[in-house]
């Protein structure tokens, strides 16, 4: 567990330090002499990767040429052997070979089978609609790594159908969007059932919708997504969110690059770098460099009526900035927003140069925010905190704000001075004006 109560999903060793064992089996573009008919040896390529897909066993490693190759990958018990914790499967690129969609209602690559590793491809999704990639039960162990993934009109990789112990690491993901609607174009989807899942090292751009999602269940009884850790990534210029946290539970948000984001025409609020809503709990939002967006981290807004709002959700040693009104859409350029949430702890952040408020909380109208902690923050822009009447038992102490920026509580009153906004507050006793 770690210190906002989260269970930690199992880490595993980077595959920079992957075994290099010498492959078995190669696979070369069509031309003479390369042919399935042949051994698969070095002198005698096979021609698809399908036929080395079913010559593999545990420990085996499968060297594919540069050049392109039009075929879809299966990973499953009826085309190839599982691989073994101790010795996996290794399907290695050398010259980042291209595998080129061409039937666009299927992944290009479907993982249903543990301990492969599938290292250094070119993804080509040539517009396709389905997901470049999918990884479903059993998969524990198995990995996507330093592979440039692009081009499709949905989804670029997915977890789903209790996927678990999947490691996605040091991929290009990038350019997956429609001319219009383009808000289902992600770049990793976490489905509900998925379990212990990393994204490490990736640079995700230019989707049309989220970097990153967990998604919710889509009925009452599914398990939803658990045990998450999205970290030291690149999450850039999408159209939806760097990260968007639905139901789901046990993420944790860490050491990421987050920046140009801006919302959409008639889209719900947008422009947000992390939004954590529906019923998602126990989320820990750590460590990251936030900048150039419509809102920086959100907590609260869309849910589902009848369920728990957020809860358990610790923010803490993240730098904000540069969040404008131009990014903003149907935002409000707030650096840290908490709506509808409980049990939420905004400790130690950085927020600087926002459009609207530093910090925002209690006032959406979309429920109560409960046990709210702003405790340890450095805060400097023009407004600096906005407080509505929906937030019992809300601390607030031992923050450091700009001077002459603005102070909001409500029907309570406006101030710029720090005095009086601890005097008809009652909070931030021993916070302090920036020297």
């Amino acid at each position: 567990m770690n210190e906002s109560g989260n269970r930690r999903p199992v880490e595993r060793g980077s595959l920079t330090e992957r075994l290099e064992a010498t492959p078995r089996w190669f696979v070369g573009p069509r031309g003479p002499g390369v042919s399935d008919t042949n051994d698969g040896s070095s002198f005698r390529p096979f021609a698809s990767i399908r036929r080395a897909l079913r010559s593999a066993s545990p420990g085996d490693v499968i060297l594919i040429l540069a050049g392109i190759y039009e075929e879809h990958i299966v990973l499953d018990k009826e085309l190839a052997r599982a691989g073994t914790p101790e010795a996996p499967i290794i399907l290695r690129g050398e010259g980042l070979p291209k595998l080129r969609a061409i039937m666009p209602e299927r992944p290009l690559i479907q993982v249903r089978l543990p301990h492969w590793r599938i290292e250094g491809l070119e993804l080509d999704m040539g517009g396709s609609s389905a997901r470049a990639v999918s990884f479903s039960h059993p998969s524990q162990g198995s990995c996507l790594s330093r592979c440039d993934v692009h081009g499709g009109t949905g989804v670029g990789i997915s977890t789903s159908e209790g996927a678990a112990g999947v490691l996605i690491e040091h991929n290009h993901i990038h350019d997956f969007h429609q001319e219009k609607a383009s808000q289902g174009c992600h770049g990793v989807v976490i489905h509900a059932t998925s379990r212990d899942i990393i994204l490490r090292g990736n640079h995700i751009h230019d989707t049309g919708g989220d970097a990153v999602q967990c998604l919710q269940p889509d009925d009452g009884w599914t398990e939803p997504a658990e045990g998450v850790l999205i970290e030291n990534n690149t999450l850039e210029s999408t159209r939806g969110s760097a990260v968007s946290i639905k139901t789901s539970h046990d993420i944790i948000v860490r050491g990421n690059r987050m920046r140009n984001f801006r919302g959409c025409e008639g889209g719900w609020r947008g422009g947000d770098a992390v939004l954590v809503h529906y019923s998602a709990w126990n989320v820990l939002i750590e460590r990251n460099l936030i900048s150039e967006a419509g809102c920086g981290i959100c907590v609260g807004g869309l849910k589902d009526e009848g369920r728990p709002d957020p809860s358990r959700v610790v923010v803490r040693d993240n730098t904000i900035r540069d969040i404008s009104l131009e990014r903003a859409r149907n935002n409000d350029a707030v650096g840290i927003r908490v709506n509808n949430a409980s049990d939420v702890r905004l400790l130690h952040n950085t927020i600087e140069r926002t459009g609207g408020f530093a910090v925002r909380l209690g006032d959406s109208g979309d429920g109560i925010s409960r046990g709210v902690e702003v405790l340890g923050n450095t805060m400097s822009a023009a407004q600096l905190v906005r407080v509505g009447l929906d937030r019992p038992g809300l601390r607030m102490n031992l923050n450091r704000y700009s001077s002459g920026g603005l102070f909001d509580a409500s029907d309570l009153g406006q101030t710029r001075g720090l005095a009086e906004w601890k005097r008809f507050t009652r909070l931030d006793a021993d916070s302090s004006l920036e020297a």
